[in-house]
This record gives C-alpha cells, structure tokens and sequence, in this order.
C-alpha cells in the first residue's frame, strides 16, 4: 500500500488506461516530474503492480538511464527489468507495451527525438501502447504528449497523519 500518492497513481492509471485518438499511430507519452527522492520512481513502480494494467498490457519493461549517449532503446536492454510479461501475447507478437523510462538527468529534443522513435519502433503497430517517462528535469514535461504530471513533497499534515498511522 502507498501513503499520500493515491490521487497521482489514479491519474496515470486512467492516462495508461485511455484509448489514444484514432488515427494517431504514436504511443503516448505522460512525463512525471519531480525532485530527487521525491517517490517518483515509487510512484510508478505501484503503478506497474496494479493488476488493471498487467490485463491492459502484455508488457511493462522498466529503463533506468543515466547517460542517454546513444539515444537508442535497444543500447539500454541491459538496464531494463521487465515487471511484467504476458508470455501467450508475445509468442503472438501482439499486445500492447508499456515503457517507463526513467532518467537521471537530463535530456535533449534530438536524443529524445532518437529514444521515442526507437521505443516506438519496438512497440510495433499496437496503437495503445504508452511511455512513461520520469526525471527532475523540468524539461521532460515538454516531451509528453499530455500534460506532465509533478510531484511535490507531502504536506507536514499528511506526513503526522501517516506517523499517527504507524503508531
């Protein structure tokens, strides 16, 4: 269970969740921003446990990136782990993906540019599939296509509430 992010989980579960446009043949991108140690990453690993989204999706593969260099999905295979796989959809070759990328740094439109066209090739023609990214930059939000979700610190009220609960 997680303290204090419920309403922030519920907002990328239903952008995760959300059909894309018709037409639009691009996985969508919700960017979540936030400073260092702030649960960003928390965050969504709650949210790629949600039981909604291992029925939605046939993959969930994680990325930790500190140096994006290449810019290139596939030089970052060895820093993936996959939170979920549904074995029947990939022996098919179909199903939807979901990518979560999370950056320790920062990122520029070119390198991003070459990191999405690569994580969309991967995803193959499936039009619902989605890319999380996560980082402290604030230019991340501008990656997305939907408005980038920020994370702040708790209040000092939800802080004591969650004290008072423990104890």
């Amino acid at each position: 269970m997680m303290f204090g992010r419920q309403m922030e989980m519920e907002t990328i579960v239903d952008f995760l969740l959300r059909p894309e446009a018709p037409g639009n043949k691009n996985p969508g991108v919700l960017p979540i921003v936030g400073a260092a140690r702030i649960g960003k990453s928390t965050l969504v690993e709650h949210v790629c446990l949600d039981e909604r989204l291992h029925g939605h999706f046939s993959s969930i593969v994680v990325f930790t990136v500190e140096d994006l260099g290449t810019g290139d999905l596939a030089a970052f295979r060895g820093n993936a782990v996959v939170k979920h796989q549904d074995v029947a959809a990939a022996s098919h070759g179909s199903g939807r993906s979901l990518v979560v990328i999370e950056l320790v740094g920062d990122v520029d439109d070119e390198t991003w540019g070459r990191l999405y066209s690569s994580a969309a090739s991967s995803m193959g023609n499936e039009t619902e599939s989605k890319i999380v990214i996560t980082s402290w930059s604030e230019k991340i939000a501008a990656l997305g296509t939907t408005r980038a979700l920020r994370l702040k610190a708790l209040s000092r009220e939800a802080y004591w509430y969650f004290f008072r609960s423990l104890v």
